[in-house]
């Protein structure tokens, strides 16, 4: 199934070429977000034909070049914003859905249309999600939901679609900066026991962004598309090790995964602020999300950020000791340990800095706040080494891969190092990890401790400022230069259990 992008394309990825901007000279639709704001990213204006026509012109030129006209796809204005008045907002949203379904229509008589689920999910009500569907021609269009997992209010239980209108159950797992392993998973066996139960629904989807991802949600999403019945989590758990790991690993992983479930269940992949951690994926972008503010309403924003992920510090320590004992004797096994191992250490990274944030917050003195920044560090040091045990994890060794194929450009590396250490793409990387993660930290962390020492707020100007040069450094050396050896894997995870343990909680 590969469904044709169309409707108002200008988006994420699809940047218009400024040969374009200056030919044409585009009127843009009026936007009051700042996301996408350079001209490259701004809709073109399709209240007026010829912007509408020109999109089409694109889609139909992939069509007919690339692709088939058996099914397309619209994301609408995704992640816009046009006015800060809701009901025109809604309206202008409402309209551009219109235009492009009729356009389809008209075109491509025989084809549906997805209607795409992320900006309904972002920046929709409930009831405005209800005005969208009630206006769609359910012959011709299909809600495609891969935000079924979200604790969102806004779900697809409240759009007005169950036994209804065409649909499509989904997650979108594996965005950057994250491919952990997590899930709501208890929450997501519901809705999809709702899903399954429904006529209107017309599929499973899966949208991953990464190679190397959740394995654990794959395996989901692979098994509960084929099985009327929707197993419990261990049940799940218990066949997933069956059918991946030989004897005599089987029943101590399945010992292991069921064990490691409360900490998976610490986030969603369809994340939502306002519930533990989620949403709030800081040790890749420690310099921007760790905001140490000091007011009662950042104080209540922590708290919540954190829910009640500190009870379970003695239990991550538990994991990691246990990860330390299982020999890996294939690559199956290896690569989950390592996916287990990281996603334990980046979950308490990111508590670990929240606590600290707490404690910031409600004016706690920095003998208080101290060993939570020492635990942080520690982990991220610890992290890092990990990542460099596992090629997966290596910007160098993709590099060295792709130049065993084929030639590159010169400047491949610096593009490809750029790329990774983006905010968005900042992720489990190890050159990274290493070379970039750690020393903002530290730099991070030497400014909390003197404005908690002075009792004033960071300033986080001269913060930036001075982390410059740390990206400059990064760009300037080549990957080659970067290669480490790491300790042992038991090793690392023994270290790691110990900071776990002996941390305050």
């Amino acid at each position: 199934m590969h469904p044709e992008d169309c409707g108002t394309m200008t988006h994420w990825y699809s940047r218009t070429p400024l040969d374009f901007l200056k030919n044409k000279k585009p009127k843009f639709l009026p936007q009051v977000t700042g996301s996408y704001g350079e001209p490259t990213g701004l809709v073109w204006d399709v209240r007026e034909d010829e912007s509408l026509d020109n999109y089409f012109k694109l889609t139909d030129t992939h069509v007919s070049e690339y692709g088939r006209p058996d099914l397309f796809h619209t994301i609408g204005l995704g992640e816009r914003m046009f006015s800060d008045d809701p009901e025109k907002n809604k309206r202008m949203k409402l309209y551009v859905y219109r235009r492009i379904a009729s356009h389809l229509k008209e075109s491509y008589p025989n084809a549906p249309l997805l209607i795409a689920s992320w900006d309904l999910w972002m920046r929709f009500t409930p009831e405005e999600v209800q005005d969208l569907v009630a206006e769609l021609d359910p012959t011709q269009s299909i809600l495609f939901d891969y935000t079924s997992d979200t604790t969102r209010e806004n779900n697809f239980t409240k759009w007005g679609v169950i036994g209804k209108f065409p649909w499509i159950f989904g997650i979108f797992s594996g965005y950057e900066p994250n491919s952990e392993i997590r899930g709501y998973y208890e929450l997501t066996n519901e809705r999809l026991r709702l899903a399954k139960a429904d006529p209107m629904c017309k599929g499973l989807v899966l949208w991953p962004e990464l190679s190397h991802g959740d394995t654990l949600i794959t395996e989901y999403l692979a098994l509960n598309a084929w099985e009327a019945d929707t197993p419990s989590i261990s049940e799940l758990t218990d066949k997933f090790c069956r059918e991946r790991y030989s004897e005599p690993h089987r029943e101590r992983m399945a010992q292991l995964w069921r064990d490691l479930m409360p900490l998976v269940q610490l986030r969603a992949w369809s994340m939502d602020s306002t519930i533990g951690q989620s949403g709030n994926d800081l040790f890749p972008l420690i310099l921007k999300r760790a905001d140490f503010s000091r007011t009662p309403a950042a104080a209540e924003r922590y708290r919540a950020r954190l829910g009640d992920a500190p009870r379970l510090w003695p239990h991550a320590a538990d994991l990691l000791r246990r990860l330390s004992d299982i020999g890996a004797d294939d690559e199956f096994l290896r690569r989950d340990l390592y996916d287990i191992a990281r996603t334990i250490l980046g979950r308490f990274i990111n508590v670990a800095i929240l606590e600290a944030e707490l404690l910031f917050a409600t004016g706690a003195t920095l003998s208080e706040i101290e060993p939570r920044l020492d635990t942080a560090l520690a982990l991220l040091k610890l992290l890092a080494e990990l990542l460099g045990g596992h090629d997966d994890y290596s910007l160098l060794v993709s590099l060295e891969r792709l130049q065993g194929v084929t030639k590159t450009n010169p400047d491949f590396e610096i593009t490809l190092k750029r790329n990774a250490e983006s905010d968005y793409c900042r992720s489990y990387i190890y050159e990274n990890a290493a070379h970039l993660y750690v020393p903002e930290a530290e730099l991070l962390l030497a400014h909390i401790r003197r404005a908690a020492e002075n009792g004033t707020t960071l300033d986080r100007e001269a913060l930036l400022a001075e982390a410059q040069p740390i990206r400059d450094r990064f760009h300037a050396t080549p990957l080659a230069k970067m290669k480490a050896p790491s300790r042992a894997f038991a090793t690392l995870t023994k270290l790691a259990a110990d900071i776990l343990a002996a941390h305050p909680h």
